[in-house]
């Protein structure tokens, strides 16, 4: 099931127990590459862009780390679900709407979300938003690749 947490401490864990790994050949590429963008298209074909602060996979397991934005009115729908990854959100800055298995949970800066996997889910901010929702994400597999 989902977990839902409120705690701006959160983040700086993820934080620190990445920068205190030692230095390797993939640390090496991940810094070169930090900050490069990819973009997710959303149902009226507009870019929701997410800067890839660590790409997936340099560390077994771990589906990358990046942190996304949605404009308001953008949505990512229809729900979707992941057969092997727990996918963990933390918001940066605005609001936005998750719904998770048929039920809706608004997001505001400092709340972490947690979906397991399998669990269905789709992202929208509310036209009448001012503020675009950042949020970082990522995202970890179980089982075998």
């Amino acid at each position: 099931s989902h977990l839902l947490l409120h705690d701006d401490n959160i983040l700086l864990l993820l934080f620190v127990q990445t920068r205190n790994r030692p230095s390797t050949r993939n640390s090496q590429k991940t810094l070169r590459n930090a900050h490069k963008n990819t973009v997710h298209v959303d149902q009226q074909g507009r870019p929701i862009t997410k800067k890839q602060l660590l790409d997936p996979f340099l560390i077994p397991n771990f589906a990358g780390f990046s942190v996304a934005t949605f404009l308001p009115g953008q949505t990512m729908m229809p729900e979707h679900e992941h057969e092997s990854m727990h996918e963990i959100f933390f918001v940066l800055e605005g609001t936005g709407t998750f719904r998770i298995d048929g039920t809706d949970h608004k997001l505001e800066p400092g709340m972490m979300l947690h979906i397991a996997p399998k669990e269905k889910h789709g992202i929208w901010v509310p036209e009448e938003e001012e503020v675009a929702l950042r949020m970082a994400v990522c995202g970890v597999t179980v089982g075998d690749l």
